[in-house]
């Protein structure tokens, strides 16, 4: 620089502004970089913040690879990238911003010093260094020449990476709602970030002559200059009220000429949202899909969670003992469950003494993305896991909305009864966003909505058997604890509860033999199957389905691992369902028809390891002892 521009007052001006434009980079890309390093738990159970660098799995791609995508200079301007729920788009953004941010910042740096950040050219690589090279070179393996020349071609980018906001009110300023002016897509966007990345981005506002910085906003300033990496995450939280209007205000924003990649990433969207999403993009956009999680990345993470802190102070379940409970298989390979159940597992002293239901119950609100979930929703959402355990195992949207209203508005009538409050109506907009936009646990695939992992779906209606046992004691909640009852009262109530638990067992049971396809609908009678034609057919075959969709079997393996423990207060209760299932079972297996006896089998051999290897709670005492004489019986 010195030498192209001289010597002089001009020259010295021109060196202070670059100078000044330099740092005001370098911090804001160091700021980023520490920011996308540092992740915490999506429900904020934990502040503790973990380096990515230590839970990092590059993932593989199907489709285009958007960091093959980002280092050819031919590549389509855009890329979109989809995947479920949980499946790493969000840490791969923060990952491939990071990497970002500390290549260019290393070049800064040697523009600047003459040599690395540090000043020193011997000086040994950092995590961050090493972290952008392993990033860089996650599209393919090459020598270290090759290495290097990936991360100086993503130094050519200033990462910029915006988040969606859960708040309301500033989609509406976006909207300009009540009467207010209506906010540009700078303002949105920067009011949007959080409070933290908000700061980082205020570092990198041009600034004046004196150092301080000039008018505007700062992210509008951001975009400004050339090279930018534009990285939008989670288009499907978007309120779908707002999403239209989102996505071509962020068209325009996107299409200044400082910008010079878009990237996107968003679970798959309903077919509307889908063409809008389509359109922001281009027809040419790149097209990237995070491919399966596959075992050896699986257990890659799951050792690296799980041996944080020292490698032994893990005593828990192994990684093939988690993996070979039924239902787990499929979760393991949710890069989000995955970790959420090793941390908890790590957590517990006694995991290894514990079955799947504690599991799930530990962890069962990480899966969610809302911070809260109404008392009517959960009752409508696990009244409709269990429909779609004994029935189908996806509905059409409409269907599902429909249903979900209903459960909910009836939920609220009983709990009207019952001294409490019952919730407003809501409109399809809003039911899309509380049950598919902002759960996590539920997908919309070609028209179709349903649970996407067995176990999920086995735990929530699970769930909604343990209500309706509760309730079918017909016990007010101010007794529970059986004070003020007569014991004969009690026992009644028990038995009644009990009862209502069997038959919805008995129900499991018989969608265990069944497939999927099957509709028992919702009063349990057979639904006539309708002509299909050739849409019905294509959508059949893209429709939602859940890996192997086991989730009768585990519904039943769920309501009998909570029937064993004794953490809930009416346990008599659940001590009759227990006992009663386990004869049901026992019955059926030497009574039954063919099928219900398979069925009845298959169920006593899942409970018999349901605990990561141990009998299920109750197994021992109710099941255990005639086993051999029903060996003995079959092979007579």
């Amino acid at each position: 620089m010195r030498f192209a521009l001289g010597e002089g007052c001009l020259a010295d001006a021109v060196r202070g502004l670059l100078a000044a434009e330099l740092a005001s980079q370098s911090a804001y890309l160091e700021r980023l970089r520490d920011w996308a390093l540092q992740i915490t738990e999506r429900d904020g159970a934990s502040t503790r913040a973990d380096r990515l660098q230590d839970v990092y799995v590059a993932p593989p791609f199907s489709g285009d690879d958007p960091v093959s995508w980002l280092l050819d200079d031919s590549a389509p301007r855009g890329l979109l990238l989809q995947a479920g729920s949980g499946m790493g788009k969000s840490t791969f953004l923060r990952a491939l911003a990071a990497a970002c941010a500390e290549a260019r910042s290393e070049l800064i740096g040697r523009l600047v010093d003459g040599a690395g950040a540090s000043g020193n050219p011997d000086a040994p690589e950092d995590d961050g260094t090493r972290f952008a090279a392993a990033v860089a070179g996650a599209a393919g393996e090459g020598d270290a020449e090759d290495a290097a020349w990936r991360v100086a071609r993503l130094a050519a980018y200033t990462p910029v990476l915006l988040s969606q906001t859960r708040t309301p009110e500033l989609y509406d300023r976006l909207t300009g709602a009540d009467g207010l002016p209506p906010w540009s897509f700078e303002e949105f966007a920067f009011a949007a970030l959080p409070p933290l990345s908000q700061d980082t981005v205020r570092q990198a506002a041009a600034r004046g002559e004196d150092g301080a910085p000039l008018p505007g906003n700062p992210l509008a300033q951001l975009l400004g200059r050339e090279g930018v990496l534009l990285m939008v995450d989670s288009i499907d939280e978007i309120p779908r009220r707002y999403r239209p209007l989102y996505l071509r205000r962020l068209k325009e924003f996107a299409d200044q000429a400082g910008v010079a990649r878009l990237l996107v990433a968003s679970r798959p969207l309903p077919p509307d949202d889908t063409e809008a999403l389509h359109g922001l993009m281009g027809p040419d956009a790149a097209r990237a899909r995070l491919a399966p999680f596959d075992p050896a990345r699986q257990r890659n993470l799951f050792e690296r969670v799980t041996s944080r802190g020292g490698a032994d102070a893990y005593a828990g379940p192994t990684f093939s003992q988690v993996r070979a409970v039924a239902g787990l298989r499929d979760v393991m390979g949710n890069p989000f469950m995955l970790t959420a159940c090793a941390l908890e597992l790590k957590r517990s002293r006694n995991a290894a003494s514990r079955g799947a239901w504690w599991l799930f119950s530990q962890i069962n609100d990480r899966f969610r993305k809302r911070a809260t979930l109404d008392p009517l929703d959960r009752f409508a959402l696990e009244r409709l896991a269990f429909d779609l355990t004994v029935g189908k195992s996806a509905l059409p949207s409409a269907e599902f909305i429909e249903r979900f209203r209903r459960y909910r508005s009836e939920e609220g009538a009983y709990q009207v009864r019952g001294g409490g409050g019952a919730g407003a109506d809501l409109d399809e907009d809003e039911v899309c966003d509380l049950i598919m936009s902002r759960l996590g646990i539920i997908d919309m695939r070609a028209g179709e909505v349903g649970f996407p992992y067995a176990a999920m779906k086995g735990f929530w209606a699970g769930l909604w058997v343990r209500r309706c046992v509760e309730r079918g004691q017909s016990m007010p909640k101010s007794a529970m604890d059986m004070e003020g009852l007569d014991d004969a009262h009690q026992q009644t109530c028990f038995e009644r509860g009990a009862a209502t638990g069997v038959r919805m067992c008995r129900q499991l049971l018989g969608a265990c033999g069944r497939p999927a396809e099957e509709d028992d609908g919702e009063d349990g009678a057979p639904q006539p199957e309708a002509a299909p034609d050739a849409a019905d057919d294509a959508r059949a075959r893209t429709a939602l389905r859940a890996p192997s969709d086991d989730a009768a079997l585990l519904a039943l393996m769920f309501a009998l691992d909570y029937a064993g423990s004794r953490t809930h207060p009416d346990y008599p209760a659940f001590d009759l369902l227990c006992s009663q299932t386990y004869r049901e079972l026992l019955t059926q297996c030497l009574l039954g028809a063919a099928d219900e006896a398979r069925a009845a089998a298959c169920a006593l051999r899942t409970a018999s390891a349901f605990g990561f290897g141990q009998p299920l709670a109750g197994y021992a005492e109710q099941a255990a002892p005639y086993l051999p004489r029903l060996s003995a019986f079959s092979e007579g």
